[in-house]
Order: C-alpha cells, then structure tokens, then sequence
C-alpha cells in the first residue's frame, strides 16, 4: 500500500524560480496511510503551503511529492483527496449535510445513493454524524 504522503527534498517557495522566497526548503516527510497527522507551527512557517502542495494548488519549486502513490495533479483530477481550507467556507442557508454533499455532487444530474453514503462516511469520520441536520451557525468554531 502507498504512503498518504511522501515528499523528498522538496522545496516550496513564492515568486519566479529563481528568485523565489522558500517557505519549505528539503522537507523529507512520509505519511502513512491510514494515519492522522497533526502540523503544528508558528505562523508564517509553512503548514498551509506544504497543504496547498499535498492538494495540488500550488507547484513546489523542487524536490517531489507523491499522494497515495500518485503526483498530487492526478489525485485531484481524480477526486480522490479533499482539501478543507483554514477558514470556514460553509454556505450559511445549507445544513451541514448539504454543505457535504455540495462538492460530491457538483456535475451530477441527481443526488446519487453513493453521494449520500460518502457524505454519511465523512461526517461520521469527523464526529459530525449527529449534527448533520444543523445549520453552520449552530457549530463550533472547531466544528466548522
């Protein structure tokens, strides 16, 4: 089974190549499968930018990446990770259900017996299966 992540010497910065500002120079990572991880970090120091690299949102400089054993492009080409942005991006007239259900649908005709099975999957995954008729004001900040 592939690693969840694996990064080797990889180098993630902003501006042109070669006068970029690195955030992430030579980072070794590896990531088991199956596994939670935790990135704990000042401000400033990268956690966000190693994400958006993982999510294929942002190019790394050098070095290399893989995702489940495949280059972060395919993986999300093919919808097989998801990416939850720092601040909440919840749509307020939604229930939290139909905030999950959202993105699996986007491009389908009719809500799908698999769509609502993954979103049951996730929000149990994150301890929100009982809440999942609520409206996002009436989360936690962390819940969110």
């Amino acid at each position: 089974m592939p690693h969840a992540i694996e990064a080797r010497r990889l180098d993630v910065g902003y501006g042109g190549r070669q006068t970029a500002v690195k955030v992430l120079a030579g980072l070794d990572l590896t990531v088991e499968a199956g596994s939670f991880l935790s990135i704990l970090g000042p401000s400033g120091c990268g956690k966000s930018t190693l994400l958006r690299v993982v999510a294929d949102l942002l190019d790394p400089l050098g070095g290399a990446i893989s995702v489940l054993g495949q280059t972060p492009h395919t993986v999300r080409s093919r919808r097989d990770v998801g990416f939850v942005f720092q601040d909440p991006t919840l749509l307020p007239w939604r229930t939290v259900r139909d905030n999950v259900r959202l993105p699996l649908g986007v491009g389908l005709r009719s809500l799908t017996r698999k769509i609502e099975d993954r979103s049951t999957e996730l929000l149990e995954l994150m301890g929100l299966g009982g809440l999942s008729e609520r409206l996002p004001h009436q989360l936690s900040g962390g819940q969110r």
